[in-house]
């Protein structure tokens, strides 16, 4: 039966990850691992108390010929032999090392970088001491040197068990459950800022129902056929801008000679802004001004196939064409101010002006908490718990081949 029971296949064993530690602990007690913390504990008790046994004989020490030493000589005797041991014993109130495994590692992680800064700080204190009582303070500074070997021996031993497995499960557990935490967050971000966003839908519905309503007011519709006007007039008045400024461009070679000799003219005016000479040509001063300028032609000195095609287009203008259009472009104009000031006081235009621009900022609202959203939902994408879970389940399996993480 003892026989059967010796070949006897092991069954595999599951565990949940909320029972992970607990496993540990039990897997570290298996390992005798809790034995090596108790040696290494000794180790750290039996320097500790050698040390503060120095400490003591140190602190008794006298100078040997007191009245031969000056008395600035026995006050920084004295304040050196108090700060040293004072620093020394402040740290040897944190060699206690931890009884929980978990604990070890950062304990003489933490313990190492003490003794290095301790050393620093202690060095200039030493020197001087070695002057006076050096037989009562290298005991001291040579046992203090010994725990760093101590340090690294403890280390040694904990990284020859498989505290390190532990460790490392450990840090991948902690990871898991933050991660878990973040998407359980990060899910409850997306419902408020979907719920955000449900309100904004329906505040910019109540908002665009208004805006229909208000595109049917008689204020609204009286706003749209202004604004077609407008339209019209602008384009109108667009072409007439664009007959005058190629008027003057055709004939700019010639009025450029013109205006050398005639300063004073119009001609100027219609030069540098023929649009604008147009509208402030008040007493349609520019067809006297072209019929002078076509007089003064052959004075000009123009060449002969630019002469002829200047004059050619002189001649075709008709003034009462010319002042019509002059007329009705000023007119045009006029009319443009006019309407651009009912449409800026139409009360159907202000109140939709206004809802519109509720509507927009509703609308960059929206914009907003989808761009939110997609963040979130990138930042879920990246969390990966299951895959955490699997680099634990290899662990664990590689430190126990029958157990399975479930």
């Amino acid at each position: 039966m003892g026989l059967f029971k010796f070949f006897k296949k092991k069954v595999a064993k599951e565990i949940q990850i909320d029972d992970l530690l607990d496993w540990l602990d039990s897997f570290v007690n298996e390992k005798n691992i809790s034995e090596e913390i108790i040696f290494i504990n000794r180790e750290f008790r039996a320097k500790r108390e050698k040390l503060k046994e120095y400490l003591n004989k140190l602190e008794e020490s006298n100078l040997k010929d007191p009245s031969l030493i000056p008395e600035r000589a026995r006050s920084i005797f004295e304040g050196n032999k108090e700060s040293y041991i004072k620093k020394i014993r402040k740290y040897l109130l944190g060699l206690n090392v931890p009884e929980k495994y978990d604990e070890v590692h950062d304990f003489l992680e933490k313990t190492a970088e003490e003794l290095e800064s301790l050393a620093t700080e202690t060095q200039k204190n030493f020197y001087i001491l070695n002057e006076f009582v050096g037989d009562q303070v290298r005991p001291v500074a040579t046992k203090l040197a010994e725990f760093d070997k101590l340090i690294s021996s403890a280390v040694e031993r904990m990284d020859r068990t498989d505290l390190k497995k532990v460790y490392a499960v450990k840090k991948l557990l902690k990871e898991y459950y933050d991660w878990e935490t973040q998407i359980l967050e990060l899910r409850r971000d997306i419902e408020e800022i979907n719920e955000k966003k449900l309100d904004l839908f329906e505040r910019k519905g109540k908002l665009d129902s208004k805006l229909n309503e208000i595109k049917s007011s008689a204020s609204f519709k009286e706003y749209e056929s202004l604004k077609l006007k407008l339209e019209k007039l602008e384009e109108e008045t667009s072409s007439l801008e664009k007959y005058i400024s190629k008027l003057i461009l055709s004939l700019e070679s010639a009025i450029k000679k013109y205006v050398r000799d005639n300063k004073d003219s119009v001609l100027n005016k219609y030069l540098k802004n023929a649009a604008k000479a147009f509208v402030e040509d008040v007493e349609f001063i520019l067809f006297s001004e072209l019929s002078k300028l076509k007089n003064s032609i052959s004075k000009l000195e123009l060449k002969k196939d630019k002469e002829e095609r200047i004059c050619k287009e002189l001649n075709a203008l008709d003034e009462t064409k010319l002042k019509d259009k002059h007329e009705k472009f000023s007119s045009n104009k006029e009319e443009i101010l006019a309407l651009n000031k009912r449409i800026k006081n139409n009360s159907g235009f202000l109140n939709f002006r206004e809802h519109q621009g509720w509507v927009k900022a509703l609308e960059d609202n929206i914009a907003d908490e989808e761009f939110k959203i997609e963040e979130v939902e990138n930042k879920l994408e990246r969390l990966n718990p299951r895959l955490l879970k699997q680099k634990i389940r290899d662990m664990i399996k590689d430190m126990d081949e029958y157990v399975v993480l479930k």
